[in-house]
C-alpha cells in the first residue's frame, strides 16, 4: 500500500510568553479544555516539557478537569510528560543508563575515575557528549569549538577513546543514553506518531536534535506549538537555538498569540529586564518586542551595588540570605555592580543616592 507523503519538517504555532505570564497554569491549562471541549481525545493530545517536575505541574494543572475524571494518573502521564520519555516510548522503550551502569563502566575503564568532583552523571565524558549531540556535531568537530577546560582533566586523546567505548557499551547492554532517546526515534522509527496535537512547554530549551524529533512526531498533527520564551534560551553550550527561537517569536503570528500580562514581577524587576534585552529586540524587529506588563500594583526595591570594594546593608542582606538557602557559613564574595530587586507591594523605586551605603 503506498503511503501519503508527509511533511517532516513541520514549521510549529509559537507562543511567546516571558517570565512569570502564565504559560503552564493558565495558558497551557486553558488551551488544554479548549482541545477537549472541541472533541479531541486525551489520548491524541500530547504535552511535553524537559524535567520531570515541569511535567508533574502540567498533570496536576490538567487533571482536574471534568473530561479528565476517570483518567489515572499514570495514563495521562504518557501523554504529559518530558520529551525524552516520550521518544524513548515510541521506539524501543530499553532501560535507561543508569549509575549502575556508569559503575560498571568505571570498573572497565579505569580511566573514568581521574574525576570524582560532582554527581556521576555529570562526568566530563557524559556532559560532552551531550553538547556535542545538542550541537550536531561529531566528536572532532565540537572539540574544535568547545572550551575544552571544561572538561577537565580530560583532554581529546583521553575523551575520545572513552567516548567510543562508552558507545559500544550501551550498545551491548542495550542502555539508552537521553541522546539515544531522541536519535532512535528521529533515524529509526518508520513512521512518526499519530496524535492531533502536540505542545511544547519552554520550548526554548529545546536542542536541535530534539527539535527535529518533535517536528517529525508531529507530521500528521493537527496543531503544533511551542510556548516559551527566546529571552530565556539560555542553554546555547548543550545545543539550544536562540535564532530558530526568535525567528518563529518575530512573526506577527506570534506577537498575536504573545502573553502579555505579567503575574510574578512587579515594575522594578519588569523595567530592569526589559532595558537589559532591548538591544536583542531591536535586531530581530518590531514583533520581537514583548508587551509584558507588571504586577498591578508591585513596584519593587532596586539597589545598586557600584563595586566589590565597597559594601551596603542591601548587598549584606541579599548574601545572607544566599548564604541561609545555600547552607554556606558566609564564604560567598559581595556581587560587582549588580542591580538587586526585591518585589514589595507598594514600595518605592530607590535611587543609589538613598542606599544607605558605607
Amino acid at each position: 500500500m503506498k503511503q501519503r507523503k508527509t511533511k517532516m519538517n513541520k514549521t510549529p504555532e509559537f507562543v511567546p510568553g516571558p517570565p512569570g505570564t502564565g504559560k503552564t497554569h493558565v495558558w497551557l491549562k486553558e488551551r488544554y479544555a479548549e482541545f477537549l471541549e472541541a472533541g479531541y481525545d486525551w489520548d491524541r493530545i500530547v504535552v511535553l516539557s524537559h524535567t520531570n517536575t515541569a511535567a508533574e505541574e502540567i498533570v496536576k494543572a490538567v487533571k482536574n478537569l471534568p473530561q479528565l475524571k476517570n483518567v489515572p494518573d499514570t495514563k495521562l502521564e504518557d501523554q504529559i510528560c518530558t520529551i525524552h520519555s516520550y521518544f524513548r516510548g515510541e521506539y524501543l522503550p530499553l532501560q535507561k543508563y543508569e549509575q549502575e551502569e556508569h559503575k560498571k563502566f568505571c570498573n572497565e575503564n579505569v580511566a573514568m575515575r581521574n574525576w570524582n568532583k560532582g554527581k556521576w552523571d555529570k562526568h566530563p565524558l557524559y556532559t560532552f557528549s551531550s553538547h556535542a549531540h545538542g550541537k550536531e556535531m561529531t566528536f572532532d568537530q565540537y572539540w574544535q569549538v568547545c572550551n575544552t577546560q571544561s572538561y577537565e582533566p580530560y583532554n581529546k586523546h583521553h575523551l575520545k577513546p572513552l567516548k567510543e567505548k562508552y558507545d559500544a557499551f550501551r550498545e551491548n547492554y542495550k542502555k539508552l543514553s537521553f541522546e539515544d532517546m531522541i536519535d532512535n526515534f528521529r533515524f529509526r522509527a518508520e513512521v512518526p506518531t499519530n496524535i492531533d496535537i502536540l505542545i511544547v512547554d519552554e520550548a526554548q530549551d529545546c536542542s536541535k536534535p530534539q527539535i527535529k524529533a518533535l517536528q517529525k512526531a508531529a507530521t500528521n498533527a493537527k496543531r503544533f506549538i511551542f510556548i516559551g520564551d527566546p529571552d530565556q534560551t539560555i542553554h546555547e553550550y548543550a545545543g539550544s537555538d536562540p535564532d530558530f527561537f526568535y525567528k518563529l517569536a518575530s512573526t506577527q503570528e506570534a506577537k498575536d498569540n504573545e502573553l502579555k500580562e505579567g503575574l510574578r514581577c512587579g515594575e522594578t524587576i519588569n523595567k530592569i529586564c526589559k532595558n537589559i534585552i532591548a538591544p536583542v529586540w531591536d535586531k530581530w524587529g518590531v514583533n520581537a518586542v514583548r508587551t509584558w506588563t507588571p504586577v498591578e500594583g508591585v513596584v519593587g526595591n532596586s539597589y545598586w551595588i557600584p563595586s566589590i570594594e565597597q559594601s551596603c546593608e542591601a548587598s549584606k542582606i541579599l548574601i545572607n540570605k544566599i548564604n541561609m538557602k545555600l547552607g554556606t557559613q558566609g564564604d560567598l564574595k559581595k556581587p560587582s555592580a549588580v542591580a538587586i530587586t526585591s518585589p514589595i507591594k507598594g514600595s518605592q523605586l530607590r535611587s543609589p543616592s538613598q542606599c544607605p551605603y558605607r
